[in-house]
Order: C-alpha cells, then structure tokens, then sequence
C-alpha cells in the first residue's frame, strides 16, 4: 500500500483486493451498469495536482471506515456510493481515488474504475501506474475493452509527462511543522516538476513514507529522496538524525524499483546528496569518525558516463531542512567573484561568502547569470558568538561584466531555472517567479503555488558554539 502521506488516514485495502480476485471483477456484471469507457485526452492542465493533498475530515473517514466494512462484507455497490463524494470532496487524494476505482471493479461498474484509474493516472502517473498494472482486483478490466482504453490513455499520459519533466522547475511539494529545538517535522513531500503555465505540481518519484528531502536533478534523469529520524536528545552533538536512508528512482524508467543505500552510521548531524553528469552520490557529516567531519562520497546507483553539460546539483540536510547548490560546469564562485572557465573574473558583493552554498544560473543566450548564497554557519570568536543566517542575491551582466545585488536579508532559500529559463528564487517558505533573468530586480516576482518549494527552509541554530 502506497503510504507516502503519514498525515493521510491509513485503511485496509487488503480487503478489496482479495475479494476482488475471489470473484473475478466485471465477470458478472450487474444490469443497468454502464460499461461504456469514454475518455478524454490528457492536458498538460489535467496532471498532477492543484493543491496540497489535505487530510480528510472526521465526517469523511468515518464515511471511509463504514465503505470499507460494506465492502469486506461483500456489499461493493453500497461501498462505492459512499466513496463517491469523499473523492469529490478530496480530488487530490490519490488513495481515495485508488479505492474507489477497486470498489467500482467488484460492483461492476465498468464506467466508473475506468474513468477513475485513468484520472488517478494523470494526477500522479508514476504513483500508480505500477500498482494498477500488478493489481489482481483489475485483472479482468485489464483484458477487457475499457483496460485496453485505460492503457492507451496512460501511454498518453506518460507522452505529456516526459514533456513536462524537461521543461518544468524541479522542486518539492511539502507539508510539516516546526517543533520544538527548530526541529522540521514533515508530514507530507514528493518530489516532481512544478509547472507554472497550468498551475500544477507532477510528482516524478511515487512517495516515499517520512522523507524528509528530495533532490530532483532532469538532466541527470533521478530523483533522490532522503528519509532519516531525528532525535531530540540533549547531549553532545544534539539533535542528531539517524536511520538515514536514500533511495534514488529513475526517470528514464519509473516502474525500476529504486537504487538504496542505509548509513552504516548510527548517528550523524547532516547528509549531503549530490546528483550530476557521474551519478548519485552521498556522504554524512560526522566528527566522531572522519577527517574534516565528513565522509568519503559513496555512489548510489549506476554510474553514469560523463557529460560536458550537465550541471551538479548538492542538497545538505540536516534536521532543521536543508540547503541547496547548483554549479554548470566550469563556473565557481572564489573570494571576489565568479570564475569562468576561459573567461575573466566577474566581480561579486563580499557578501557571497566562498563558503556560503551557491546556487549559479546561467542563461548563455541572454548573457545574464543570477547568484543565490545561502551562509548557514556558526562563529564563535572572541568578537562573535552565534549563528551567521543570511542570504544574498545577485544579477550579473556577462556582456558588461557588472553585476547588481538585488536582495541581502537574514533567512535562507535557494534558486532555481526551469525547462524554459524562467527563474524561481526561494526565501523563507515563499517562492516567486520571474520570466528571465533579466527580469530579476527590475520587476516584482510573483508568487507562485503554496507547497511547492525548492528547499525545506531551515531555522538559525540555537545551539551554535555548544558540543
């Protein structure tokens, strides 16, 4: 069972799929049930979802509870009459849908498990996809005429999908609290494309349970999610996370079950990830055991042949959320500037510390590059005591070689290109959007839908110069 969203009420389905294969859906079927499986093509604004996935109401799993007790007592057509407005109600909740598509196979209801199956296959295609293909409750729809619709539409669906994987932002949908010592507490995340022209979030990975980051990286065909817990001890080197897990999923094939790798560590305090033109890998912070506090890199997955233009993204995440750097290759940031292969130095504010995470876009055609610094780190010194929690942002014109500080406030985020060159720079919890960047300073970046972030934003420290 797909339990990605912990938040989610979590109910049985092991009922309605063994009697479902009991009895051989659709094998008789009731009259007066429509069998006719009419479908409209997928859009680019019918996939993925609208909104964040809410939790349900206790009306609505009270309503669940009843529909799953019918069902198992073999009353299918009661089952989904009461399933039908709690989707209604809940459109996002692909577990629902899932449901209620399982209860229409056992009542017969041709017209419904289609239209359901296929809508659930554009709102989260690599969610379900597999599920729907291995599940015996459809066995007999998938020999049938409306299985073979249902097929020819997720063919489809997966046409528009690969599109929107390359030209929308790469980004997470999350959801969760802070608790107590900045501790980030997730109860919902999956990582996917945002695209802005339909206003809609497409998962590319189906849902990891407790993960707490995702590193999407298109151009390297993976998504990475990272799952840890996190302790709220009170000794040295606290809060510390442990039980850290990564599992990497491919795009170019996303019924492949994912690549995985466990720390053999028990604690540690942060997890770097970085994705790029060589593959996957991770390495943990811990100053118990490693030279300079961190580990060796450790390849996760295949490794890929090198590519001249890919650029590396690096996700570090700790247990108050994470940061993230991108770097096109050939181009670094060094004290003063921002360093070109073959090309002069571009001068930088002082404020982009070397050490700070970066996150560099170029847009070759425009001339234009965009500098994004997170500094997340502690100073204790006779001066200075504390966290130093800032970022700055920075336009650069590689025509003229000037470049303009647009923002420089307490705070960290991230920035980000899509498919299309349009920019997406993150502080705080709040993402805006501009068309270029070029745009960047001169125009008002807009907001764009709740949820989907680049980053989990972090907290400052409150626990600086202590162990």
């Amino acid at each position: 069972m797909n339990t990605h969203v912990p938040h989610r009420v979590r109910l049985s389905v092991a009922a309605f799929v063994a009697a479902t294969s009991a009895q051989s859906a659709f094998a008789h079927e009731p009259k007066g049930v429509s069998s006719v499986c009419d479908l409209t093509p997928p859009t680019p604004s019918r996939l993925g979802f609208a909104a964040l996935p809410t939790p349900l109401s206790p009306e609505d799993r009270r309503v669940v509870k009843e529909a799953e007790l019918n069902f198992q007592k073999g009353n299918h057509a009661e089952a989904k009459v009461a399933l039908d407005p709690v989707v209604a109600k809940n459109p996002n909740d692909g577990e629902l849908r899932y449901r209620l598509a399982v209860a229409s196979a056992a009542a017969g209801d041709v017209r419904t498990a289609c239209a359901e199956i296929s809508r659930l296959m554009e709102l989260d295609l690599v969610g379900f996809a597999k599920r729907y293909e291995d599940d015996k409750a459809f066995s007999v729809m998938r020999s049938s005429d409306a299985g073979i619709r249902v097929a020819e539409h997720m063919r489809a669906v997966e046409v528009l999908w690969r599109q929107a994987m390359t030209t929308g932002l790469p980004a997470m949908m999350s959801k969760g609290a802070r608790g107590g010592m900045g501790i980030w507490k997730p109860s919902y995340l999956r990582g996917g494309v945002y695209l802005h022209e339909v206003q809609r979030f497409l998962p590319l990975e189906p849902g990891v349970e407790g993960a707490s980051a995702a590193l999407v990286n298109p151009q390297a065909r993976t998504v990475s999610v990272l799952k840890f817990a996190t302790s709220a001890c009170k000794s040295d080197f606290c809060p510390h996370i442990s039980a850290v897990q990564v599992l990497v999923f491919s795009l170019d094939d996303f019924r492949r079950p994912p690549s995985r790798w466990r720390s053999g560590e028990e604690t540690t305090t942060m997890i770097d990830l970085r994705s790029g033109p060589r593959g996957t890998a991770v390495r943990i912070h811990d100053c118990c055991c490693w030279k300079g506090c961190t580990s060796p890199w450790t390849s996760i997955g295949p490794k890929r042949a090198a590519s001249g233009d890919s650029q590396s993204m690096e996700m570090s995440v700790d247990f108050r959320g994470s940061l993230l750097g991108i770097a096109p290759p050939g181009i670094r940031i060094a004290k003063g500037g921002l360093l070109s292969v073959g090309a002069a130095a571009m001068p930088l504010s002082a404020e982009h510390e070397p050490t700070a995470v970066h996150d560099i876009l170029v847009d070759e055609s425009a001339g234009a590059r965009l500098v994004f610094s997170a500094t997340d780190r502690c100073e204790c010194s006779a001066k200075k005591e504390g966290p130093i929690f800032h970022y700055d942002l920075s336009t650069i014109n590689a025509k003229t070689g000037t470049s303009t500080v647009v923002e420089h406030n307490i705070g960290t985020g991230a920035a980000m290109l899509d498919g299309k060159k349009a920019v997406y720079v993150q502080t705080g919890d709040t993402v805006r959007r501009w068309p270029s960047i070029a745009s960047v300073g001169k125009e008002n970046g807009m907001s764009i839908m709740p949820g989907v972030v680049l980053v989990v934003p972090r907290s400052p420290s409150g626990n600086c110069c202590g162990l």
